[in-house]
């Protein structure tokens, strides 16, 4: 019975670890564009959106870092850059949370620049699962 019950216990822990890699995954391909894309022309709405893939303590560290740093910048050079995720893979996943490495390309145009810019970043991200979903609770850039 305890051999038993001891694989039993670890195949549920596998099954809950893949799972967490799928979702987590994708929670991560589509959280990014939104918390790496901005618009001057509606930043109120912008930080808003990022505000609702967010928890713990780094989403008053985003909403304090996106109100004191980018929001004036974009402001005033009319900025607007748009994220997409180019590749990612799950580093680790545990049920409740889990760390993505993601490839960004970073669209930005602004009054400074005469073409669009295209800037390429890795960034780390991790999610803990919570009652809403896969949530965003660090972003480091790499």
């Amino acid at each position: 019975r305890g051999l038993v019950g001891f694989l039993a216990y670890d195949l549920l822990q596998q099954r809950a670890a893949e799972e967490a890699r799928e979702k987590a995954l994708a929670a991560a391909e589509m959280h990014t564009p939104v918390l790496l894309s901005y618009d001057y022309r509606h930043l109120d709405q912008d930080l808003a959106k990022a505000q609702a893939v967010l928890t713990g303590d780094f989403k008053e560290k985003y909403a304090e870092t996106f109100t004191k740093v980018v929001k004036p910048t974009a402001t005033q050079y009319r900025a607007v850059v748009v994220g997409n995720v180019a590749a990612a893979g799950v580093i680790r996943a545990e049920p409740d949370e889990a760390q993505v490495l993601m490839f960004v390309n970073q669209q930005a145009t602004n009054s400074q620049l005469k073409a669009p810019r295209l800037d390429l970043s890795r960034v780390r991200m991790t999610l803990k699962k919570t009652g809403a979903g896969w949530l965003v609770s660090n972003i480091e850039a790499l």
